[in-house]
């Protein structure tokens, strides 16, 4: 992202959420997407003060991010989502019985995600990958190509083993799986795009996923400032999406 673009980003932020933006000065980027996850738990049925409890929860769960800090230690960018807290702290309140997500790599956001179906002692997650796709893509977003996944690692290395019961990971493209798997789970209650980030791609995604998303369900996408896709589906289904501004996912609740 350019200078000037991050700039026009925050000139934004700062209109569209003055307190946030108040709390972002002050207490940083957490607190800024703590506040966001406050106002979204509301529809949810969730209090601030549950929310807090899961936040420090995770936080405080030393075996868990020792694994996961031990696994990427030395490594460079990995595609790892920001604030994946965030995933967590969803899970934990919607108990889901089904979540789909499209992009692993390392693994971080997989990871996090089982993290809370274990702890609600129900669920499973169904991930989508396939590696190393940035070599081919990311031409087409003007990006210099990269294996995210080093050769002497395996997709999803960042997870737990002793989470790995609940985790059902498929290769290939999405376009070709997503599609069939949504047929046989029929109804989801979580859905994750974390694949190609080109606008024809993530229309595609959400489109098939939001037919199969339960009433009450969240559709949630990664890089999200890549470009319109995510805000165009937000008015294409009539919803309001919510943006965790500085972790550069979003989510839009299925009413």
């Amino acid at each position: 992202m350019s200078n000037l673009r991050r700039i026009i980003n925050y000139i934004r932020f700062g209109i569209r959420d003055p307190l946030a933006a108040l709390n972002f000065v002050m207490f940083g980027r957490n607190s800024v997407n703590l506040i966001v996850l406050k106002r979204l738990g509301k529809q949810l049925g969730a209090s601030n003060k549950l929310i807090d409890e899961l936040y420090h929860e995770i936080r405080n769960n030393d075996k868990f991010n020792g694994y996961v800090s031990s696994a990427l230690a030395g490594l460079n960018f990995l595609g790892w989502i920001i604030f994946p807290e965030g995933l967590y702290i969803l899970v934990r309140i919607l108990r889901p019985a089904y979540v789909v997500e499209t992009g692993v790599a390392a693994g971080v956001s997989s990871a996090y995600i089982l993290m809370g179906l274990e702890m609600n002692n129900k669920g499973e997650l169904f991930s989508i990958d396939l590696p190393n796709y940035e070599l081919e893509y990311f031409p087409k977003l003007g990006l210099k190509p990269v294996s995210i996944i080093p050769k002497e690692k395996n997709v999803g290395f960042a997870i737990p083993p002793w989470l790995k019961h609940r985790w059902h990971l498929i290769l290939g493209n999405s376009r070709e799986i997503l599609p069939k798997l949504l047929n046989e789970l029929k109804t989801i209650d979580i859905f994750l795009h974390d694949s190609e980030h080109t606008y024809d791609h993530m229309m595609f995604e959400y489109h098939e996923a939001w037919n199969h998303l339960k009433s009450g369900g969240l559709l949630l996408s990664d890089n999200i400032s890549m470009n319109r896709a995510f805000e165009v589906f937000a008015k294409e289904v009539k919803a309001r999406s919510i943006l965790l501004y500085f972790a550069g996912w979003g989510c839009i609740i299925k009413q």
